[in-house]
C-alpha cells in the first residue's frame, strides 16, 4: 500500500540552508540522513530481490 503513494519524480527536495545551524543540529541531521540512506537501500534490496526472483521464474517458463 505505501508503495502506491508515491512522490512525483520531477518533484525534488529542498536541501535546508545548513548556515546558521550548530554543530550538535548538523550531527544530528547528518544522523537523520544516514538512517534515511539505510532504509532506501534496504528497500532497494528487498525490490531487486524481488525482481530478480520473477524475472528467474519467467526465464525457466
Amino acid at each position: 500500500m505505501e508503495d502506491e503513494i508515491r512522490r512525483p519524480a520531477s518533484q525534488e527536495l529542498s536541501p535546508p540552508d545548513l548556515q546558521s545551524w550548530n554543530i550538535a543540529d548538523l550531527q544530528s541531521y547528518r544522523a537523520s540522513l544516514v538512517t534515511e540512506i539505510a532504509r532506501v537501500d534496504a528497500k532497494i534490496s528487498e525490490k531487486e530481490k524481488i525482481n530478480d526472483a520473477a524475472a528467474a521464474l519467467f526465464k525457466s517458463s
